[in-house]
């Protein structure tokens, strides 16, 4: 075979000369004569090239082609690499994502549209740039978010497709062409480290370092906070405290609350500590805090010592600011909740960076704009960028819980605008490397993401205390008196925040899997929730629900007790200020599990009670006495035009379940002597209007919703009884099977069956009801039944148990 193959080529050996000769002679008029014509010099984003003209038949082509000027070297360098990122640079929405800096070291703008980043070596352009210029000796930051979903208006943040691992590896910058232009192998990362690029004799060198985001690269020397020689704390005579620092750093501090620097005071020797009260009020008396009338404090208010100190060694570098607040002789306040809250007097009262004070552009505004052109005053203002951090300092009763670096922002609508604001108050990582306060604020639950300091007396937190037991979201809550930089501000209330944190907390539910809807907007979650509730309202409003099928498929979505619960509450205490868009917030879960509260339907959440139980001076018009059903409010419509009660009443399997459900709370979430007795373990000295408003609701509005509802049955006494508490209870519709130890007595309208169940305590079993002035409806031995009120007739109902053998 191989000497066939050797003839083989001797014999084509032969004629390829002859071939080549003949073809050279026949095709000589078709061989293009190509000479240089022009070069087209390359541009940032186009290559250069040069043409070639043939001088036979004048074809011309482009060849020696030359990469745009943006992808020459020097170019950008990956300079800093980020991979387990707890508090650097968090984004606008104020979340830390671990991130790449990169960096132009040349003289010129370099346009990255079409470079691609990678953790890949095998698909370079897993994020590909857009239109993105970086000016020479600048820097720019990506994101490495994964699949997460950000809200950004900020057009210069980057978000890269994919997720960076702490334990290292490779990532590659590459060129639209697919030449890699640079690549950095990051090693295993602990948080907030981060790997470093340093050149020096022109060679690059790599270290592990703090974090510097838009700076030049450094390398982190540690420097050990200062000691005080005294716990922040209630103290009832002055002392002297002494602050200390490790060997060769100096200590800086500061008494008015600003961040201490090489400029503040130096630390020379022990500082009296004294009762600061008798100091001149200086933050509770600016004037640019409020657009009302309002009336400031004439009187010294009571005031803590602040100290904020810094330690520095020789070489500039310094340590975490320490801030401690002291109260002397102020015994007072060692029996109630106290908040100090530090921060720097800029970050309130600043005219351009404050979010407490109307700022410059409203006050420019203020002195000739036009009406109707006004600018937002700085406290309207939302968003991480207007979030402040804070030194929160907490103590229940004299003790001190919590000393934690937290955001601040300014809460609420219409409260912004006077002196005494609300607060909402965040945990994030990179203030202390903590997303969560390091002790909750509430013993019952396990961890706290944030919370409210809301102005005010006891009134929101009491209310929704009442109906705490209910189907229905509500705040924890507790008094506090709050000191903003050392200065007494006001009553206030720690509440728990509602947010995604809120309900995974309360109810078990992943906070990725959750949805909240406030007034109608979308507040967390899926924005395709928001269209669902639409839908939901709609289809209430355009169906006859009367029909079983179309009730059914509302109940499918919304969890309907949760509903009742909230609209019987909000017109129980008169909130003059809801409506199903006003005042209202709800939520659901977006997936279905055995949690029963994971079921895909709408929940409601109580909030805002302002316009509750509503009483002026001299002013009794929406007092106790005051129809929610049907009269309109100053600030909402009656319940007659409110589409979700209008329409759903035409269902009687709902009008039972309202009627009854209000009857429950009138008879005993707001018993008024159940809220009597409430009451004066919160305060001992409640409001008289609060207690006459309950002495003397239940008589009309039971009547008012009577009325509205079209019942004709009468209002009939039904007692409950259970010989031996030791031996069971009754639950009697919606209410807790606690009621009865012994004996509870309500009223119920005839018009609807009310429903009760005998549940038996461990070692004793049912054996039967005793029932007079009623009728059972169904089967008489079984545990839960119905029973048939009658007209004029008082019910007494007993549940009879027996000891198991």
């Amino acid at each position: 075979m191989i000497a066939k193959r050797r003839v083989l080529a001797t014999i084509l050996s032969l004629f390829v000369p002859v071939i080549l000769l003949t073809g050279g002679l026949y095709f000589n008029s078709k061989i293009h004569n190509f000479e240089k014509y022009e070069t087209i010099e390359p541009t940032e984003k186009e290559y250069g090239y040069t043409l070639y003209i043939c001088k036979s038949c004048g074809k011309v082509k482009t060849d020696d082609y030359v990469e745009p000027t943006s992808y020459l070297l020097p170019n950008i360098v990956i300079n800093e690499v980020c991979s387990s990122n707890n508090s650097i640079l968090p984004d606008e929405n104020g979340d830390c994502f671990d991130w790449v800096e990169l960096y132009n070291p040349t003289d010129r703008v370099i346009n990255l549209s079409g470079f691609g980043l990678s953790d890949k070596k095998s698909d370079l352009f897993r994020y590909t740039f857009g239109d993105i210029e970086i000016r020479p000796k600048e820097y720019l930051v990506v994101y490495a978010v994964g699949d997460e979903v950000v809200e950004s208006s900020n057009t210069d943040r980057i978000y890269a497709n994919f997720k960076l691992t702490s334990k290292g590896e490779s990532l590659f910058l590459t060129l639209p062409n697919g030449k890699v232009v640079d690549k950095i192998t990051y090693p295993e990362l602990k948080g907030d480290e981060s790997y470093s690029r340093f050149e020096v004799n022109n060679n690059v060198a790599y270290k592990i370092t703090k974090g510097t985001p838009m700076e030049e690269n450094r390398e982190f020397i540690a420097v050990q906070a200062p000691v005080f020689s005294a716990d922040s704390g209630f103290y009832s005579d002055s002392f002297m405290l002494s602050l200390t620092s490790e060997p060769g750093t100096e200590i800086y501090y500061t008494l008015d609350s600003t961040e201490p620097n090489m400029n503040s005071i130096k630390y020379e020797g022990p500082i009296l500590i004294k009762n600061a009260t008798y100091n001149e009020n200086v933050y509770r008396l600016k004037k640019d805090t409020t657009t009302d009338n309002e009336k400031f404090p004439k009187d010294l208010v009571d005031k803590a010592t602040i100290i904020r100190a810094v330690a520095y060694d020789k070489d500039g570098n310094s340590s975490d600011i320490v801030t401690k607040s002291y109260f002397v002789g102020l015994d007072k306040y060692k029996n109630t909740n106290v908040v100090s809250m530090v921060t720097d007097p800029a970050n309130l009262f600043d005219d351009e960076k404050g979010i407490y004070v109307k700022g410059t552009l409203y006050k420019q505004w203020e002195l000739g704009g036009k009406v109707g052109e006004e600018p937002l005053p700085n406290w309207k203002n939302r968003g991480f960028l207007w979030e402040r951090l804070a030194e929160i300092t907490y103590f229940d009763k004299g003790d001190l819980v919590l000393e934690q670096r937290l955001g601040i922002r300014i809460r609420g609508a219409v409260s912004r605008k006077r002196q005494m604001k609300n607060f909402n108050v965040f945990a994030r990582k990179f203030y202390n490397g903590q997303n969560r306060l390091l002790t909750p604020l509430f013993d019952e639950i396990s961890s706290q993401k944030s919370f409210v300091l809301r102005a005010g007396n006891y009134k929101e937190g009491f209310l929704q205390s009442l109906v705490a037991d209910r189907n229905i979201s509500t705040q924890l809550a507790k008094l506090c008196a709050l000191f903003i930089d050392g200065e007494y501000w006001g009553d206030y209330q720690i509440m728990e925040k509602y947010s995604v944190h809120y309900i995974e907390e309360h109810y078990k539910i992943d906070k990725d899997n959750v949805s909240i809807l406030k007034r109608g907007q979308l507040e967390a979650g899926n924005e395709e929730c928001v269209k669902d509730y639409n839908e939901l309202l709609s289809f209430i409003k355009n169906h006859d629900l009367s029909v079983k099928e179309n009730y059914d498929y509302v109940c499918e979505r919304a969890d309907i007790q949760s509903l009742v619960d909230f609209y019987c509450t909000q017109i129980y205490i008169n909130n003059i200020d809801f409506s199903y868009r006003q005042n209202v917030q709800i939520w659901r879960s977006e997936a279905k599990s055995s949690n029963p509260y994971e079921d895909a339907r709408w929940r409601w959440m109580l909030y805002d009670l302002d316009a509750s139980i509503y009483k002026k001076e001299n002013d009794i018009k929406y007092f106790y006495d005051f129809n929610m059903f049907t009269e309109d409010s100053p600030f909402s419509k009656g319940i007659y035009q409110d589409p979700f009660i209008s329409n759903l009443m035409k269902n009687e399997e709902f009008c039972k379940q309202f009627v009854n459900t209000f009857m429950d709370l009138a008879n005993y979430n707001f018993n008024k002597d159940i809220v009597k007795e409430k009451l004066y373990k919160v305060t001992d000295n409640p409001e008289k209007s609060m207690i006459e408003f309950f002495e003397n609701r239940f008589d009309y509005i039971t009547k008012y919703m009577a009325d509205f509802f079209n019942l004709k049955g009468k209002l009939t006494n039904v007692t409950l009884h259970i010989n031996n508490p030791e031996e069971g209870t009754i639950k009697l519709n919606t209410l807790p099977d606690s009621i009865t130890n012994g004996k509870w007595s309500g009223k119920y309208y005839t018009d609807y069956e009310i429903t009760v169940t005998a549940i038996a305590k461990e070692g004793y079993s049912f054996d039967g009801w005793k029932i007079e002035g009623a009728e059972i409806v169904g089967n008489k031995n079984s545990q839960t039944i119905s029973v048939k009120l009658i007209d004029n007739q008082d019910c007494s109902i007993e549940a009879v148990f027996k000891k198991l053998n």
